[in-house]
């Protein structure tokens, strides 16, 4: 979303519509953008993905496919004879279906530096490597003043913000029992934890039921709203919402299961972010780190950071010259970018 919102300032002649589903959609939706819903579960199937791709497709004869990661999209262009550029952080490892997916795309557009990820052999695009991106956000540190004020939460007051992100819940990677541990540990007064539950709403807000400082919020859109009033934000290591703590100067802490090898590869990347292995730690550990983080001035976290907005203009640059060159058509080109759930960003 944010890369085709900048290309719309450097190109008027492109119109993109919007396909997602799950959290995806309702973010879409949130943002005040038309998107059609594919009605999938954010942990979708390949092939219930690739037949609601091939319907929408068929019916919308878009120019071009923009896949953002989401491989199944492809396929399904590829099937109609329609170019298509996938935009992903990662390639996927050689002999999985992400391989054999991208193979079919027309371009490649790699938000993140070269080195990381080898290119399958299959693929015979030469991806193209655009930067790490950091959105551009609604809210940053200079509203956090204002913003404590609406939530009236004192100006001295510890804040965290856990943001677990994509379609991570506590079945299948608990972290609760950490977090509420190390919040208790934390001897100021004045200390307010924020979860963003998603599908863990009722079970966390029954698991907290009585703890003075803590908040279950199920969706909160823009999430930065949120983010800027944080002195650390938790995530169980997902890539977008811990860019969007590095673009906003906060530091996060990531609690990773190791269940995603991407993110796992690329969150201990990001220097703003202490990577650790949830099932490593106990909430004594996750307190020694926070406790760090609360200590540190304000100059000093943002000293800490590893921050660049190269990513984004050249980003939107680079999907507004593929467009062109995969397109005869110079101007009213309609593209679909079929989109995954995004990880909170």
């Amino acid at each position: 979303m944010a890369i085709v919102e900048e290309m719309y300032t450097l190109a008027q002649d492109i119109e993109v519509t919007f396909v997602s589903y799950a959290t995806g959609a309702q973010t879409f939706k949130a943002a005040n953008h038309h998107v059609y819903d594919l009605g999938l579960p954010a942990n979708n199937r390949y092939l219930a993905t690739l037949s609601k791709a091939r319907e929408l497709i068929k019916r919308l004869k878009p120019d071009i496919v923009i896949a953002h990661e989401e491989y199944a999209a492809l396929v399904a262009a590829y099937e109609f004879e329609i170019p298509s550029i996938f935009i992903s952080a990662w390639l996927p490892l050689a002999n999985t279906i992400g391989a054999e997916s991208i193979a079919y795309a027309s371009s490649i557009i790699i938000i993140e530096e070269p080195g990381v990820f080898a290119v399958p052999k299959d693929v015979t695009t030469k991806p193209i490597y655009v930067g790490r991106i950091l959105r551009k956000l609604s809210y940053g540190l200079v509203d956090r003043a204002r913003l404590r004020a609406e939530m009236r939460i004192a100006e001295d007051a510890v804040v965290i913000v856990v943001v677990p992100g994509g379609a991570a819940t506590e079945e299948d990677s608990p972290i609760a029992d950490i977090v509420l541990s190390a919040f208790l540990k934390i001897p100021q007064e004045g200390k307010y934890l924020y979860w963003l539950a998603a599908k863990d709403f009722e079970m966390l807000q029954k698991r907290t039921a009585g703890i003075r400082g803590i908040e279950i919020m199920e969706f909160v859109y823009p999430v930065e709203r949120m983010l800027a009033c944080a002195d650390a934000i938790i995530t169980k290591g997902t890539r977008g919402i811990t860019l969007d703590a590095a673009s906003l100067g906060i530091p996060s802490i990531s609690l990773s299961p190791g269940i995603n090898p991407i993110d796992d590869t690329l969150v201990p990347r990001i220097k703003s972010n202490i990577a650790l292995n949830s099932m490593a730690v106990d909430g004594e550990i996750l307190f020694y780190f926070l406790e760090k983080i609360i200590k540190k001035s304000a100059i000093e976290k943002i000293s800490d950071l590893d921050l660049s907005e190269r990513g984004l203009p050249l980003a939107a640059k680079t999907l507004r010259s593929e467009i062109y060159r995969l397109n005869s058509r110079v101007t009213g080109i309609t593209a679909i970018e079929a989109v995954g759930v995004p990880d909170d960003d």
